[in-house]
């Protein structure tokens, strides 16, 4: 099932590697160092970002160095059911906020090292499980089926409804919203103030990145998934000819991008995260210029 490359295909995985280690970990650096960032969703999006940055810093490199034998069934397994956790976990936390926003601290408070816990433990566990049997049995063919519907699927079906429910629950907000914003500020001659037609354009913006937000993951997740799916099931039901031949490689490629579009998604369209890494950025640069200057001072004397 694993692809067999080419001298050719080495410098773009490398190049897709090197860009997935760097996009996850720039996420992490800056949760890690700016204490603003340092909240419950971010929180998760670092989990996110630290089971992508598995892909680009073992699963891929696993590749390139054409690792064989059972160890790569399991690091495989671990890499892509850490993403798909880490985007349920991830979506349960907006879920919770937009439904519960009341509760949500207390919530959070009492449970987030739980469900981090939960989702990574699961997933070590069941990558783990064929230790127990042959790997061409009946036995880890069902496994494997299993593993798919299951952990891979559902959750991201449970995804598509997540933000669905999410972003009816925001459309009726917004719709409230407007109503209340027309109904206190619409002044005696009944045209709409600036300050309404302001509140109309934020909820506007809101519906739409929810939106947005949506198409995203639901397309993400068709690109990424649908060659490792439609491999994995044809291979393990024996209809070999229904596999094309390029569809191995083809879907490494859509894994490694998956790992890349994730940081995009979930964290650098966060005014947040754009926020701090200009700020990282910004005195990175002030940092450089002070000791060119101080060179420059040492120099003349």
């Amino acid at each position: 099932m694993t692809p067999t490359l080419d001298k050719a295909e080495y410098i773009p995985l490398l190049v897709i590697s090197v860009l997935v280690i760097v996009a996850n970990a720039l996420i992490c650096v800056v949760v890690f160092t700016k204490k603003t960032m340092q909240t419950y969703t971010n929180g998760f999006v670092c989990s996110l970002a630290v089971s992508d940055g598995l892909i680009g810093a073992v699963l891929l490199p696993m590749r390139l160095a054409d690792v064989k034998g059972d160890i790569q069934g399991y690091i495989v397994c671990i890499c892509l059911l850490a993403g798909v956790a880490n985007v349920g976990i991830v979506t349960l936390d907006r879920y919770i906020a937009v439904f519960k926003p009341f509760r949500y601290e207390t919530i959070m408070q009492k449970y987030f090292v739980t469900i981090l816990l939960v989702a990574w433990l699961t997933v070590i566990t069941v990558s783990l499980l064929p230790v127990f049997w042959s790997a061409h049995s009946a036995i880890h063919t069902i496994y494997v089926l299993c593993v798919q519907g299951t952990f891979v699927i559902f959750p991201y079906f449970l995804v598509f409804v997540s933000y669905f429910l999410i972003f009816r629950q925001v459309r009726k907000a917004v719709k409230t919203e407007k109503q209340l914003s027309l109904s206190v500020v619409l002044n005696s001659q009944g045209k709409c103030s600036v300050k309404a037609k302001h509140s109309m354009r934020v909820s506007n913006v809101s519906e739409r990145k929810i939106a947005r937000l949506s198409i995203i993951i639901a397309a993400t997740f068709f690109l990424t998934w649908l060659p490792v799916e439609w491999l994995t099931f044809m291979f393990y039901t024996k209809q070999f000819w229904l596999i094309p031949d390029h569809l191995s490689l083809i879907s490494l490629y859509t894994i490694a991008l998956g790992a890349l579009v994730d940081p995009m998604v979930y964290s650098f369209m966060k005014p947040d995260f754009r926020s701090a890494i200009k700020s990282i950025i910004r005195r990175k640069i002030a940092g450089v210029c002070g000791l060119r200057a101080e060179a420059r001072e040492l120099n003349v004397c």
